[in-house]
């Protein structure tokens, strides 16, 4: 008896209360993350008015329940329903109009359509749960019921539960199958956006643990433990899920060990350089470091080289030695590297694919792969399917942008010794292996000549089978900005590489090791009769001004200090090895301006140009979202408004003209 009580209770919760809680959670969960969305600046009393409204709609309900019985007949028949499709049906069209690329209309129509869903559930919960309503089942449902009295039977649903239960798994198939397609398809992922897939993932996931649970108490069997205890245990068998994506490289390509090493590319370079300059003493070599910052700073990069690219009439790229960065800054480093590349090979490559290049949506189809089969990727062995996962979608999401910059191979973009004539900037895409937070580079050079960090590429020469493989240009980009959790470290043998950022998120050290070793090698690289003047942009996205100290709670001391003292040291490191390089120009090239370091950094002098995306009022004065997905507004913003209002950057590109 106590068995069929549970398994009654445990069907009652399945399929009735659940799908109302989960309505009431959604609602809570999507208009908290609607206020603190970043694109949004909500005043205190809109947000006072949406959470206000939501409190005084329940309270008056609660007010007038006793009142609502007459509505019984018409909220449980004819009415309640149709309602329910219509409101769908709205949300489902705002949805696919995402791409009306006016977020404050989107977040407001959603609100409203959550708000009118709420009204709508309390009432027909109310209304249903009254006393001494009359109302019959309709007939539909005692013909549905005694067709699959079994499975009715076996989930204890109670027949006058059975229209709300039709109705609600008729739309849970509706949206499952929806949520499919997010997986499956990159361009429906993005027509729905990251936000709505959040939703559609959480809802799939939590049905699946509801159903989970049911079948624990109806069996008394607690499958929760036994899913989790499969997890562990098939995470020690099989291939690695997370390998990066690579593939088998021909028979007849060098390996990647074989790539030129700094000195014979520095040679190559400054001969291509001095036979079409003049008779000048002075050979300018110039730097780019670009931050990290996810989509924000790949824009931003793309922009400024679109911008430097356009009003400099070419001259950006005839001194361009080196392009070095890493998470977003280092994607956007490689759209660059790239578009030269489809340039030099005298292909068609317009100006405005870089920025376009940028301004897809990665987030979506990257959220729908952390919220489907990365999920049971532990349990299950799907890395033998076809499927990437998150990081591999993110990558192929990249490729999918029409522009064709970022699904070129490796081996076609790096230089080897016997090759002559490589008119391409060195390219440092900055990683870290997880296991020891040693810094790592993927480059079209060897670094073994002037770099003790680890060379990513000549890992892909020794790899499983005695096979060399190979990757895209999108996979190693992604390999340098795999955020936590976003997306997972990727394995190669027996080495986990996550965001570069973690140890130097712009560049500066690897930067820094390559103008040393050509100021120490002078000779070997005959320049003992010139002057190599380094010229360094820097390609910045984050805020102005320092932030301010502020006390800690005792509780946060004793609990998390060291958590935020590694929070700290994130973006710490970072201004380090900005500081050094800094300081390095300095006495090499400004001691000698009667400036001080402080005075000459930000002067005209100044080997060192940072261009930080804040510069400009319009943009220091607005919030720009660090994701993997931008809207239209705030990239018109970035490429637009904050290049135009950049003092520093029209500056520079004087001082590129002389």
């Amino acid at each position: 008896m106590a068995y069929e009580k549970s398994s009654v209770k445990a069907g009652v919760i399945t399929f009735t209360w659940f799908p109302r809680g989960l309505s009431y959670l959604c609602y809570t969960i999507g208009i908290t993350i609607m206020l603190l969305m970043p694109d949004l600046n909500l005043t205190n009393l809109t947000i006072g008015v949406i959470i206000g409204a939501d409190i005084l709609l329940f309270v008056v309900f609660i007010l007038i329940r006793n009142r609502l019985t007459i509505l019984a007949p018409m909220v449980n028949s004819w009415f309640s329903w149709p309602i329910f499709i219509s409101v769908l049906f709205i949300t489902m069209w705002i949805i696919f109009n995402f791409k009306q690329n006016d977020p404050v209309f989107l977040i407001y129509s959603l609100a409203g359509v959550l708000f009118i869903h709420q009204i709508f559930s309390l009432l027909h919960i109310i209304v249903r749960r009254s006393k001494g309503k009359t109302y019959n089942t309709p007939v539909w449902v005692n013909s549905f019921f005694t067709l699959f009295q079994k499975p009715i039977t076996y989930f204890r649903i109670k027949k006058s539960e059975l229209s709300y239960f039709i109705t609600f798994n008729l739309v849970a198939v509706f949206v499952f199958m929806t949520y499919l397609g997010c997986i499956f398809s990159i361009d429906i992922s993005r027509s729905f956006s990251g936000f709505n897939i959040v939703f559609l993932g959480f809802a799939v996931m939590l049905g699946i643990g509801n159903l989970l649970s049911f079948v624990s108490v109806r069996y008394r069997l607690n499958l929760h433990i036994i899913v989790i205890a499969a997890a562990a245990i098939s995470g020690q068998a099989g291939e690695d899920p997370y390998n990066i994506r690579s593939f088998k490289k021909s028979s007849e390509s060098e390996p990647f060990n074989e790539r030129q090493g700094l000195s014979q590319y520095t040679e190559g370079w400054l001969k291509e350089k001095l036979a079409q300059s003049d008779s000048s003493d002075t050979v300018r070599m110039t730097f780019v470091l670009s931050d990290g910052g996810a989509s924000r700073s790949g824009l931003w990069a793309t922009s400024v080289f679109t911008y430097l690219t356009s009003e400099t009439n070419g001259k950006f790229r005839d001194n361009l030695f080196c392009l070095a960065g890493a998470s977003g800054g280092g994607v956007g480093n490689s759209v660059y590297f790239s578009w030269l590349d489809t340039q030099l090979k005298n292909e068609r490559a317009e100006l405005g694919w870089m920025n376009n290049q940028m301004r897809f949506d990665f987030l979506a189809p990257t959220v729908g792969r952390l919220l489907s089969t990365d999920y049971f990727r532990h349990v299950f062995p799907l890395n033998r399917l076809p499927m990437s996962d998150r990081a591999g979608i993110l990558e192929e999401s990249m490729e999918n942008t029409g522009t064709g910059l970022m699904d070129k191979p490796m081996s076609s973009l790096v230089t080897y010794k016997e090759e002559k004539g490589y008119k391409l900037p060195l390219l440092y895409i900055n990683t870290t292996r997880m296991q020891d937070a040693m810094p790592a580079v993927v480059s079209n050079i060897n670094l073994k000549e002037h770099s003790e960090r680890l060379d990513v590429l000549t890992l892909l020469d020794s790899m499983p089978m005695n096979e060399m493989h190979d990757i895209n240009l999108s996979t190693a980009a992604v390999l340098g900005s795999r955020f936590p959790y976003v997306s997972p470290a990727g394995a190669i043998k027996n080495h986990y590489f996550v965001d570069g950022g973690y140890f130097d998120n712009s560049g500066a050290g690897i930067a820094h090791e390559t103008m040393l070793f050509i100021d120490q090698n002078k000779e070997k690289l005959r320049l003992e009769k010139r002057i190599i003047e380094f010229l360094v942009i820097h390609i910045q996205n984050n805020s102005l001004g320092s932030d301010s100290l502020k006390s800690v709670h005792p509780l946060v001391n004793d609990l998390a200090a060291p958590v935020k003292t590694l929070a700290g040291s994130y973006s710490q490191q970072t201004n380090l090895n900005d500081g050094r390089l800094y300081q390095y120009l300095y006495n090499r090239q400004g001691g000698n301006s009667g400036l001080t370091y402080e005075e000459w950094l930000p002067s005209a002098a100044s080997a060192v140009y940072k261009i930080n995306l804040y510069d400009a009022e319009v943009c220091n004065n607005s919030k720009l979202p660090m994701s993997w997905a931008i809207s239209a507004t705030k990239a018109d913003t970035m490429s637009i408004q904050c290049l135009q209002g950049n003092t520093r950057l029209r500056s520079l590109v004087k001082k590129l003209k002389d």
